[in-house]
């Protein structure tokens, strides 16, 4: 149980590893279930999502080779940690990127359309029981927002991790009505083609 073994496992997977938005196996995982497999091949139980490792793991001002990185997206509205990749080393990190590719190294971005919002710590100095991942389902429940994110993002990218619009925050504010979801769809190239019925989501 180790941080290296930590990193070790995460690596273990990069090239072979689709990304899967779900996926907590190396048959396929997304960002944060990279984070959640790795940790748990070492004993450790991690929070499942983005937002529970953001919330739920320790702050540190200056990372070491494997904390955790957040990212959040400024366009999406009020700040929020939207993906996460494992620190390695200056402008280097594992993660699992988005939908079509696999675990992988990359360098950190740090730029308009994303930037960092932190780090946080694992400590593996306490073995605990991996719990079982939560469905899909209960994500949904613990989180009301995540239904209206992942209908809106895949409604217009065909996946459910891509940038969102600020607009979107709107919709949530105002209570989540169809008028503020067609507005809100109205307010890029591609939501004007959904409703004009010329580009089918998920073709």
């Amino acid at each position: 149980m180790s941080t290296q073994g930590f990193i070790s496992a995460a690596e273990s997977l990069v090239g072979t590893t689709p990304y899967v938005f779900g996926g907590v196996t190396p048959a396929g995982l997304d960002c944060s279930g990279l984070v959640y497999w790795a940790a748990g091949t070492q004993g450790v139980a991690v929070p499942r999502t983005t937002q529970g490792e953001w919330s739920g793991l320790m702050a540190v001002s200056t990372p070491i080779p494997g904390d955790l990185i957040l990212f959040d997206v400024p366009s999406d509205g009020p700040p929020q940690p939207q993906h996460v990749g494992i620190y390695l080393a200056p402008n280097t990190m594992v993660s699992a990127p988005h939908t079509g590719l696999y675990v992988s190294y990359s360098t950190i971005p740090n730029e308009s359309d994303i930037s960092i919002m932190g780090y946080r710590r694992i400590n593996f100095g306490t073995p605990a029981p991996t719990p079982s991942p939560i469905t899909d389902l209960e994500e949904l429940l613990m989180d009301p927002m995540f239904a209206v994110r992942y209908l809106y993002r895949f409604a217009l990218h065909r996946e459910v991790d891509a940038v969102g619009f600020s607009t979107w925050v709107n919709y949530l504010q105002n209570g989540g009505t169809l008028n503020n979801f067609l507005a809100a769809l109205q307010d890029s190239d591609e939501g004007r083609a959904v409703l004009a019925g010329s580009l089918r989501p998920g073709v």
